[in-house]
């Protein structure tokens, strides 16, 4: 995957994180101990929550080592129990976890994976009154079968008041609501969801009366099977629901309505997303709903509205490259219910032109052509898929998908055509502040003409040093993230610290780093 495909603004969604102090009980793979310490760990999770819970008002958190298990009856979370994997079964901290060198926050050197036979791997089966954290694990094989909500939820139900964060939820499936994910409530951040198959919400469905975050996460692969689906994400309720910083990419519906995103309610939102190659009847189905900063290029199938009377918001969008069928016979944007005034678009770059109707204001049309500059110009992706359109279905569409970048150039038609109103995010999908021209850009980038520009230099407070062709910054903290930039100020290589250090391999030249509000420059000989 190229490595500015997928970009976290870890700095302003920081995982969670709670200093234990009341004790930790510890899980290693075939141990047999009482879970005292790594030497005399249990060999059980569910036993380790249990005994966790003993104590109330002392919950303890539980640390799982790294290595498979085998889940045969679904996992019971527990109130304000964390619970932590991929240990090595020697750290005394969860910041010590190791993490892939330049990988993604979900990728651990040494995985904790859950495997399921005929069940859901893990539950909060009602709203816990404390914050609880699932953290460090890759879920596969779920079938949706529980305490409740069975045949949904593949993976696991997330309910009020819990967080999975930095994990992985894969190859799960669900005849109901969610193939990967079911959510209530509580928040999913930095996570992968990718392959899994649901009847409504293939990756992640929410219905929820509350509040439900999804953040900086990558949503893939995922297919929607039933008539009212979406293979991305489906969101509903009378609550919020808030999905940003997000890539939701190559998942299907083979029903309807939606191959990307379904929003059933007008209190959701999508802000600073990547939503590209997906396929469906429509890429985005918003019966209510708001669209903010968000990218939506190469999808088979058009934005639907479909409500007469729905309240939904299109703001600093693109909209282009969106044809009707995959062997890309007509142009689609944005369609259905022209005459309904509560429909808003404004400051979105859209192709083919919008139709009269809804309420706009100071929409423009982009060119057809990606790097074109007549008119309104194109929309200048870095390195858009320029093969095929929808969801990828072959290893070759995949691979150019997986290395496709969808930030802007300068001379990207998308440059200064925003709006900063209530409603438009203050940085864009990495973290850059908006604007950095004279308006904010459309889409989920914002153009950075000086990624140095605005952070100190006089002072990096990380040891930062070359060898054998790397990049070494030692002195973090866990959560940090790292960017390392040319200079022409493109960004090439990111990651999450999960340790104290990281490295990138990366070819000789000159190289400006960036941790938090600081950077300093270095030389790779």
């Amino acid at each position: 995957m190229k490595k500015t495909t997928l970009l976290f603004a870890v700095l302003f969604t920081m995982s969670l994180y709670a200093e234990q102090t009341n004790g930790i009980v510890y899980v290693k793979a075939g141990a047999t101990g009482a879970g005292t310490s790594w030497n005399d760990a249990l060999g059980d999770i569910q036993t380790a929550i249990n005994v966790a819970r003993a104590n109330k008002g002392a919950y303890k958190d539980v640390w799982v080592g790294a290595g498979n298990y085998a889940v045969s009856t679904c996992i019971l979370l527990s109130d304000s129990v964390n619970v932590y994997g991929s240990f090595a079964g020697t750290e005394t901290g969860t910041t010590e976890r190791a993490k892939v060198a330049g990988g993604k926050p979900w990728q651990f050197v040494n995985q904790t994976i859950l495997s399921a036979t005929n069940c859901r791997l893990m539950e909060s089966s009602k709203t816990f009154v404390l914050s609880t954290v699932v953290d460090g694990f890759v879920l596969t094989g779920g079938t949706g079968t529980g305490t409740q909500l069975n045949n949904s939820g593949g993976a696991i139900i997330i309910r009020p008041n819990l967080t999975l964060q930095n994990s992985e939820v894969k190859n799960s499936s669900a005849t109901g609501n969610g193939g990967g994910v079911n959510m209530t409530g509580g928040s999913v951040l930095n996570c992968h969801i990718s392959s899994n198959t649901g009847a409504l919400g293939g990756g992640l469905y929410s219905n929820t009366t509350l509040n439900v975050l999804v953040d900086n996460c990558l949503i893939e692969y995922n297919t929607a099977t039933g008539t009212n689906g979406a293979g991305g994400v489906r969101v509903q309720g009378t609550g919020t629901n808030v999905v940003k910083n997000s890539i939701i990419r190559g998942n299907k519906a083979t029903g309807l309505p939606a191959g990307a995103i379904s929003s059933n309610t007008a209190t959701n939102s999508f802000i600073n997303c990547i939503i590209v190659n997906n396929t469906g009847n429509s890429n985005i189905y918003l019966n209510g709903g708001n669209l903010i900063n968000c990218t939506v290029a190469n999808n088979v199938g058009q934005v639907v509205m479909a409500s007469a009377t729905a309240v939904s918001k299109l703001t600093n969008n693109i909209v282009w490259g969106n044809k009707t069928d995959a062997a890309g016979t007509s142009n689609t944007g944005i369609t259905s219910n022209t005459g309904n005034t509560a429909v808003i678009i404004t400051n979105c770059g859209i192709s083919p032109a919008l139709s009269s109707g809804w309420t706009q204001s100071a929409n423009f049309t982009l060119e057809f052509g990606n790097d074109s500059q007549v008119n309104d110009k194109g929309p200048g992706f870095v390195a858009p898929t320029t093969t095929f359109w929808g969801a990828p279905t072959t290893t070759a569409q995949t691979t150019e998908l997986e290395a496709s970048n969808w930030s802007i150039k300068v001379t990207s038609g998308a440059v200064d055509k925003g709006i900063s109103n209530s409603d438009t995010p203050s940085a864009d999908i990495i973290g850059t502040v908006r604007p950095k021209g004279a308006a904010y850009d459309i889409g989920a980038y914002e153009y950075d003409p000086n990624p140095g520009v605005g952070i100190d230099k006089t002072i990096f407070s990380y040891k930062c040093y070359t060898r054998d062709n790397q990049i070494h910054i030692e002195g973090l903290n866990g959560g940090e993230k790292v960017y390392v930039f040319n200079t022409l100020g493109a960004k090439v290589a990111e990651t999450t610290a999960g340790a104290s250090k990281v490295s990138f391999n990366i070819s000789k030249g000159i190289y400006l780093v960036r941790v938090s509000n600081q950077a300093t420059k270095v030389i790779v000989k």
